[in-house]
C-alpha cells in the first residue's frame, strides 16, 4: 500500500475489511482524502496517520479501534 505515492483518494468504505489497518499507510503523503469507515478494522489507528500532510478529509467511523491516537491527543 505504501508505494501508491501519487494516489490522492482513497475510498474503501464498507467493503467487510477486518484487521488492522498496516503502518504503511503513512507514506501515502499525497493522499487528500481517506474514507475506511463501515468496516471491521481494529486496533490501533497506526500513528504514521500523522505523516499524510496532505490530507483534508479523514473518516473512519463504525470500525473497532481501541485507545486513543496519541496524534489526537
Amino acid at each position: 500500500m505504501g508505494d501508491l505515492s501519487q494516489l490522492q483518494h482513497l475510498y474503501i468504505a464498507a467493503n467487510n475489511f477486518s484487521g488492522l489497518i498496516p503502518q504503511s499507510i503513512g507514506n501515502l503523503r499525497g493522499l487528500t482524502i481517506l474514507d475506511a469507515s463501515s468496516n471491521g478494522f481494529s486496533g490501533h489507528i497506526p500513528q504514521t496517520i500523522s505523516n499524510m500532510s496532505s490530507l483534508e478529509y479523514l473518516r473512519l467511523d463504525i470500525n473497532y479501534f481501541s485507545g486513543t491516537p496519541s496524534f489526537f491527543v
